[in-house]
């Protein structure tokens, strides 16, 4: 696996963000997505 400089807590943040959107409900997904 080739590690990119700097992406490392890139990659990092968004694991944990799609673990935590894997435990909402669709409407709480549509809900967050809707604000942004």
């Amino acid at each position: 696996m080739i590690e990119l400089v700097g992406n490392e807590g890139l990659l990092n943040e968004i694991a944990v963000t799609v673990q935590e959107i894997s435990r909402l409900s669709p409407e709480e997904v549509q809900a967050l997505l809707s604000q942004s």
